[in-house]
């Protein structure tokens, strides 16, 4: 999700269809698509995500796991999630969950709001570290 996520806010919603419909030049190696990948690995080899991130699943609740067991401080995902969360636990979700907006490259870009779920009373200093992360990556 981050790769998409990165290209939408990095250039909008329209060089992802022209690159899907291949019309209008669009192509999957444009400059938004090679900024996006580069993005992520410059987050891999910085260390920002846990081993084995990218084979986790939702469903079962692998994901959420992480953050139930102060594994990882923050997961991407959206408002469909948080019921998730409060299906395995109110009190844990009342107690912890917090969201902010993904960044935006560009002022210019509304499109869709992603957020990102945080770990906001059990991990302070985590919650500082992944804001400044955050503002310092787009």
């Amino acid at each position: 999700m981050y790769y998409m996520y990165l290209v939408a806010r990095h250039s909008g919603n329209d060089e992802f269809n022209a690159a899907y419909a291949q019309e209008d030049g669009g192509s999957f190696t444009s400059d938004a698509f090679i900024w996006a990948g580069e993005k992520i690995q410059d987050w891999v080899e910085k260390g920002y995500f846990n081993e084995g991130y990218n084979s986790l699943t939702t469903d079962n609740g692998e994901d959420r796991a992480l953050l139930y067991n102060n594994t990882c401080a923050m997961m991407l995902q959206g408002s469909w999630n948080v019921r998730n969360f409060v299906n395995d636990s109110q009190e844990w979700t009342d107690a912890n969950l917090g969201v902010f907006r993904f960044p935006e490259d560009s002022p210019s870009l509304r499109i869709t709001i992603f957020i990102i779920l945080i770990i906001s009373r059990t991990w302070p200093a985590q919650r500082s570290a992944v804001s400044r992360c955050m503002r310092r990556s787009t």
